[in-house]
């Protein structure tokens, strides 16, 4: 995984955001993926670690996504 080629992505994509806590997040979870697919790589397969980060990613979206529902469903109770 390249830290640098990601966090430019990230950041090309997030520079439109109207929502800095996200891009930090997004910015932090980075980070802390990169920790760990590295300390598992070294002890296990890559693609072993590979699919362990991948995993724990899918869940970091999920909650993005059930907090961006809960969100619209609010304003529209508000409307």
């Amino acid at each position: 995984m390249d830290v640098h080629k990601d966090t430019v992505t990230i950041a090309v994509v997030a520079e439109g955001s109207r929502e800095p806590v996200l891009v930090k997040r997004m910015f932090d979870r980075l980070a802390r993926k990169h920790k760990v697919f590295k300390r598992l790589a070294f002890r296990t397969n890559n693609q072993i670690a590979a699919v362990a980060v991948a995993r724990e990613l899918v869940g970091f979206v999920w909650v993005l996504m059930q907090e961006s529902v809960t969100e619209i469903e609010a304003q529209r109770r508000a409307a």
